[in-house]
């Protein structure tokens, strides 16, 4: 998130929205966060000048590409908390750039998992008015989540009335809600099973698929060392399982599976292979529009 606010000069600028909102957010996270443990470093981040170019982001993102830092991702909170017409809509940007478009899919899968009433829509590839962009510009995979900043966006947007009475506090803490969720989901709470993004997209030793991406339906090839009993099954981007492909004995060869993906929102899954006896293998398989 960040802190500084708008309007400059000598007009006061509660900026309660933009980005108080995102800023008490990021707070509460770290509260929430602090006596997990994670398979991933977190860094909880309040940047300076986003107002005047997105220049503390660009600073430490420029930094991060400069030393060769490795970033998971990034949630960029900006004004989450006015729903003018009580609609529930909110907007998650995002783009082709590294893994931005996975990112999108966890926020996706979490509001589902934990039933958070929210009407997203998303936005691809994303607008690049927040500090979220300076991490696309240096390759890192960043989203942004922020209130309907088109349809209905917030009057007193950039004025000295920007203050937390205008605030849908419901609406408010299911966006915290949701970033959180997604946030802890990419740092992975140790023990957690493997997730979307670590797996790969090109062909792996014995478990192909294609076509890949794919809008309708593709096919899968598993090839078995021996006879086995295998699971081969598709999950979504929190871990659960959508659709279990086979689950039974296989014999030795090379076998085909037809799985039909239409019914599925469009979303990058995971399809694990594994049995006793057998190397369990994953590939990431992208349903398009």
């Amino acid at each position: 998130a960040h802190y500084d606010a708008m309007p400059a000069g000598t007009l006061a600028a509660p900026a309660a929205d933009d980005d108080g909102s995102g800023c008490a957010a990021l707070l509460e996270a770290a509260r929430l966060m602090r006596n997990i443990d994670f398979a991933y470093t977190l860094v909880f981040a309040l940047w300076d000048e986003e107002e005047q170019g997105l220049l503390g982001a660009k600073f430490y993102a420029g930094g991060m590409a400069a030393n060769d830092r490795v970033i998971r991702g990034v949630i960029n909170m900006d004004a989450i908390a006015y729903d003018g017409n009580a609609d529930r809509k909110a907007r998650i940007h995002t783009r082709s750039t590294a893994n931005s478009r996975e990112i999108a899919d966890t926020v996706f899968a979490v509001r589902q998992h934990y039933n958070i009433d929210l009407d997203l829509l998303r936005t691809d590839p994303g607008a690049t008015y927040s500090d979220h962009a300076a991490f696309w510009n240096e390759g890192y995979g960043a989203i942004l989540v922020i209130e309907e900043f088109g349809a209905d966006g917030n009057p007193f947007y950039h004025t000295p009335n920007d203050r937390s009475i205008h605030f849908d506090v419901p609406y408010y803490e299911k966006l915290a809600r949701l970033s959180i969720g997604a946030f802890a989901t990419l740092a992975e709470p140790l023990g957690a099973a493997q997730g979307v993004a670590d797996a790969p997209t090109a062909p792996v030793p014995g478990l192909q698929v294609w076509p890949n991406p794919t809008s309708t339906t593709t096919d899968i090839w598993v090839e078995m060392p021996a006879d086995g009993a295998v699971r081969i099954a598709l999950h979504d981007a929190l871990g659960r399982e959508v659709v279990r492909v086979h689950e039974g004995w296989i014999p030795q060869g090379r076998r085909a599976f037809h799985l039909d993906l239409t019914d599925l929102p469009a979303a990058t899954y995971l399809l694990r292979s594994e049995g006793a006896g057998v190397q369990a293998r994953s590939v990431r398989i992208v349903r398009v529009p």
